[in-house]
Formats: structure tokens, C-alpha cells, sequence
């Protein structure tokens, strides 16, 4: 017959090792929901850049309608343009916001706004020389710009996208 001290033998070494792989247990799943928790905020940041940027893109497209020798109409240049410059304003302020969950796109999106920037100083220089008019050189020059801006933003989605994927 087992002595109480036989007993305490078998049962304090069962009990220690289920406290411990119950605490162990708690480790880890706190650390997975923690890194859960950090990814789903990575993927809604990324989601909403991405949402943005698509967003400026639809009506960023939308410039070669203010020129009539491209889209045989005559639309008035700020009816796309200051809704065009506040989106972007907007994307400005959110990746400023995100810095670093917008990282692994910044070097794209940095050139981005370069070029964006370029291309509003082309239309601002042009439009005080000229009477607030647009000079058919500087017209030339802001659509070659407005071509290269098209595909650096269409790179910038791709890789939101890919960003998006991996996480």
C-alpha cells in the first residue's frame, strides 16, 4: 500500500509540469495574438494606403480630358485639378502618419511625389508667365511628365499590393 509521501511523489511532479505547460501555453499564445494583432494593423494601414492611392490614380487618369487637343472636349482644368491636389494631400498626410508601416513602399511613393511636385511647379510657373494660361510648351512638358507620374504611380500600386500579400 502507497504511503501519503509515495503519494506526494507521483502527484507534485504531475501538477508542477501541467502549471507549467499551462504558463508556457499562455506565453506563446499571447505572443502569437500579439503578432496577429500587429499584422492585421500593418494590412489595414497598407489596405487603406492602397485604397487611397487608387482613388488618386481613377482621377489622376482623368487630367487628359482638361487638354482638347487629346480628348476633343473642353473641361475646365480646375474642375480635375484641385480634387486631383487634395488627394494627393491627403496621401501625403497619411504616409506621413505611417511612416513606418508605409516603408517597404516609400522609396516609390517618395518618387511619387517628386514627380507630382514637378509637375504642379511646371503648371504654377507656366500659369503666372502667361496670363494665367497655360503655354502649349509648358502643355507639352506637363503631359511627358503627366506619362512618367502615370507609370511610377501604377509601380506604387503594384507594390502596395505586393506589400499586402506578404503580410
Amino acid at each position: 500500500m502507497m504511503e501519503f509521501k509515495d503519494w506526494m511523489v507521483l502527484f507534485i511532479p504531475i501538477v508542477f509540469n501541467g502549471l507549467f505547460l499551462f504558463i508556457f501555453q499562455q506565453i506563446i499564445l499571447s505572443n502569437q495574438r500579439r503578432a496577429t494583432r500587429k499584422n492585421d494593423y500593418q494590412h489595414d494601414i497598407m489596405k487603406q494606403f492602397l485604397e487611397m492611392l487608387q482613388k488618386f490614380y481613377t482621377l489622376f487618369r482623368t487630367i487628359p480630358s482638361v487638354d482638347p487637343k487629346r480628348s476633343g472636349k473642353v473641361v475646365y482644368f480646375s474642375e480635375v485639378w484641385n480634387p486631383t491636389t487634395s488627394l494627393m494631400q491627403d496621401l501625403k498626410v497619411f504616409y506621413d502618419t505611417h511612416p513606418v508601416t508605409t516603408r517597404n513602399v516609400s522609396e516609390q511613393f517618395e518618387k511619387c511625389m517628386i514627380k507630382w511636385d514637378k509637375m504642379t511647379d511646371l503648371l504654377f510657373e507656366s500659369r503666372t508667365t502667361n496670363d494665367n494660361k497655360i503655354s502649349e510648351d509648358a502643355s507639352i512638358q506637363f503631359f511627358s511628365e503627366y506619362e512618367i507620374m502615370d507609370t511610377l504611380i501604377k509601380e506604387c500600386l503594384k507594390q502596395c499590393e505586393e506589400e499586402i500579400l506578404k503580410i
